[in-house]
């Protein structure tokens, strides 16, 4: 005779009694059946890359927690940044067979100002003069070309701060001045060269207007103020490749891997970052935020490290690694971070550009093969050639344009749209 079912109760036939509640296989079962969390935020990726945006916000909108919600924006964001396809090209116009080696943005000038492979300093304008809000892909016409200063040696770093623009090379010279305001000027940039045995084989610089720090031979070089250039040298050991400024402090990433941190403010202050971790040369050095330092190496390594668990012994701790990037030998590479340090682009020497999420570490999906198999999507198409630089602006409506230069033109993605937000679709 089969057990009575009274309910709340179970009957187990080895013991031939009854208990309160549900059998063990049961809750077994239903355990089973529940899904991880990192299974949920998967399948919620998942929904994400193959829904609408106002079906995205909607889920949004009844998430339970605030969490949730600043989760599931994140995956919304990292959606909309690897559909990424709205850009403008522009050619390089000029006289002789020259390659672009850098670039940097005048936003004052609405300009892109760039090094050239024959030393000269050139800038490019729209002739509307607004090229941060042009939608579609422009002509060539649409835009001047201009020479504004030469060094008459290979243009290694370019940096610009309102209309004031260093430029540097591998022989010992620095090339400042300002850039002309006329979109076809009359006369030539004025300009001033900086010629000294102290530095040699510049490869990095940092530039906020008036001081300027050098990533040089054998370490740092300092000018106060370039309206009375007296070079200080901060000796780090081995060729300083990359650099920037924090305040009063200068962080250089080094050719063996390290990174020297000096204090400008006294020469007592002087240590290595990152004792033994690398022997490969830094590329990229950069501060995110205040207590993070990311480094990017020659052998495709990029890391984020924690300045606020510093250990004597081993330095800081390595919080982050950002996957799948591929270089293996490039020194000039484009890597950058967004405007609110939120995404991290890097160029590979497979010619594609990929991102990541700096918060996460999680890398970006890239759009179907079908679609990327042509250069209007920003991840996974297959350039001809490998960016040398990728400054990052905003445009006056608020939007994020990443220009990506490559030897021979210019192209700028309006970040997180697959049309120009001028283009009203």
């Amino acid at each position: 005779m089969p057990p009575r079912l009274i309910p709340g109760f179970y009957y187990d036939p080895e013991k031939k009694r009854y208990f309160p509640g549900k059998p063990p296989s049961a809750i077994q079962s239903a355990q089973a059946k529940v899904p991880t969390t990192s299974t949920r935020i998967a399948n919620r990726i998942d929904s994400f890359a193959s829904a609408s945006t106002s079906f995205a916000l909607s889920s949004i909108r009844v998430s339970s927690s605030y969490a949730s919600r600043t989760r599931e924006l994140r995956l919304m964001r990292d959606r909309e940044y690897s559909n990424t396809k709205s850009s403008h090209t522009i050619e390089v116009v000029s006289n002789r067979s020259c390659r672009l080696t850098s670039m940097a943005i005048s936003e004052e000038l609405q300009a892109f100002v760039c090094g050239d492979s024959f030393g000269c300093v050139r800038t490019c304008r729209p002739v509307d003069g607004s090229f941060l809000d042009v939608p579609g892909v422009q002509p060539t016409q649409h835009y001047v070309w201009n020479e504004e200063m030469a060094l008459a040696s290979e243009i290694t770093s370019v940096q610009c701060v309102g209309k004031r623009a260093t430029s540097f090379g591998p022989r010992p010279q620095v090339l400042f001045g300002s850039l002309n305001e006329d979109i076809e000027p009359s006369y030539p940039s004025i300009s001033s060269v900086i010629s000294s045995l102290t530095f040699q084989d510049i490869w990095d610089s940092h530039f906020d207007g008036n001081s300027l720090s050098l990533a040089m031979k054998s370490g740092i070089g300092h000018i106060e103020s370039l309206e009375m250039p007296t070079v200080e040298v901060r000796r780090a050991g081995t060729d300083a490749m990359a650099i920037t400024r924090h305040e009063s402090c200068v962080y250089a990433g080094l050719r063996d891997g390290r990174v020297f941190r000096s204090d400008l403010r006294t020469n007592a202050q002087n240590e290595h970052l990152l004792p033994g971790v690398n022997s490969l040369p830094v590329t990229k050095v950069s501060l995110p935020w205040d207590s993070e330092l990311f480094v990017a190496r020659m052998n495709g390594d990029l890391h984020l490290y924690d300045l606020r668990m510093m250990s004597l012994r081993k330095g800081p701790p390595l919080t982050r690694k950002f996957e799948g990037h591929i270089n293996t030998h490039t020194r000039r590479i484009g890597i950058s971070h967004d405007v609110d340090r939120e995404y991290l682009f890097a160029a590979g020497e497979d010619d594609q550009i990929r991102s990541w999420n700096m918060r996460s570490g999680r890398q970006l999906d890239t759009p179907p093969i079908h679609l990327s198999d042509h250069d209007d999507y920003l991840l996974g198409t297959h350039f001809d050639s490998t960016a040398v630089a990728m400054p990052i602006t905003s445009s006056k409506k608020g939007d994020t344009l990443l220009h990506v230069a490559f030897a021979d033109r210019i192209k700028s993605f309006q970040l997180g749209r697959r049309y120009w937000a001028s283009e009203g679709v």
